[in-house]
């Protein structure tokens, strides 16, 4: 929005939109965090798929699990489906 619109402020956005300056740096911090998450989730998912390219989205879940805890990687079962569907 704003690279659309620079010279608006995030404080004006604040009473257009109905949003706090926290809540937009808080979404924009989720946001360029997921995608790097994505990034390493795809890259494992490659690997494992190289070996077992015909593992179904629950086992390949299961086999991840643990290194997404190692690598500090908060994501569920179904956002992982929602994530190997998109891509």
């Amino acid at each position: 929005m704003l690279t659309n619109y620079p010279n608006i402020s995030i404080r004006q956005l604040e009473g257009v939109l109905g949003f706090s300056r926290q809540a937009y740096y808080q979404y924009w911090q989720r946001q360029t965090g997921q995608v790097s998450y994505d990034a390493d989730i795809l890259l494992l998912v490659k690997k494992v798929r190289q070996d077992h390219p015909r593992i179904g989205g629950r086992k390949l879940y299961s086999m991840l699990e643990e290194e997404f805890l190692e690598r500090g990687i908060k994501m569920g079962r179904d956002g992982f489906f929602d994530l190997l569907a998109a891509n």
